[in-house]
C-alpha cells in the first residue's frame, strides 16, 4: 500500500494507523548519497506523513485534529488519542443513560412526589 492512499482502518486506533504512515513514509525515503537531497526527502516525506494520518483519520476524531492543523506527526498523534477518547468516553456516557428517565430531560421521582406517596397522604388527611 502506498502512503498516499492509506486510511485508517475500521478497527484501527490512531497509534497504530500512525506507526503504519511513519512506516510508509520510511518507504518513500530513497537511499541517496547527497544529504541535501536527502535532508529535502526526509522533510517531505515527513510532511506527507503528517497530511496522510490527519485527512485519513475517521469520524470527528479526524475533523478535530484537521481543525488543530497540527506541525508534526507527533502533534497529531496526540491530539487524535486525546479526541479518540474523548469520543468513547461521550459515547460510553450516552449508552449508560439510554432508556432512563435521565435522558428524555425528566428528573427521576423523589419518594414524596410517588404515586403512593400521594394515595397515603390523601387517604391519611
Amino acid at each position: 500500500m502506498k502512503l498516499q492512499t492509506a486510511r485508517q482502518g475500521r478497527n484501527e486506533g490512531p497509534m497504530e494507523f500512525a506507526g503504519r504512515c511513519k512506516e510508509l513514509a520510511q518507504r518513500v525515503m530513497s537511499k541517496v548519497n547527497n544529504p541535501i537531497a536527502k535532508l529535502i526527502i526526509r522533510e517531505n516525506a515527513a510532511r506527507m506523513c503528517v497530511a496522510r494520518f490527519v485527512t485519513s483519520l475517521s469520524w470527528v476524531v479526524g475533523c478535530q485534529v484537521r481543525y488543530a492543523h497540527p506541525k508534526s506527526l507527533r502533534e497529531a498523534v496526540n491530539l487524535a488519542l486525546a479526541m479518540d477518547e474523548a469520543e468513547k468516553k461521550e459515547r460510553r456516557n450516552q449508552t449508560c443513560y439510554t432508556g432512563s428517565d435521565e435522558s428524555a430531560g425528566q428528573l427521576p421521582r423523589s419518594p414524596g412526589n410517588s404515586r403512593r406517596g400521594r394515595n397515603n397522604s390523601e387517604k391519611n388527611s
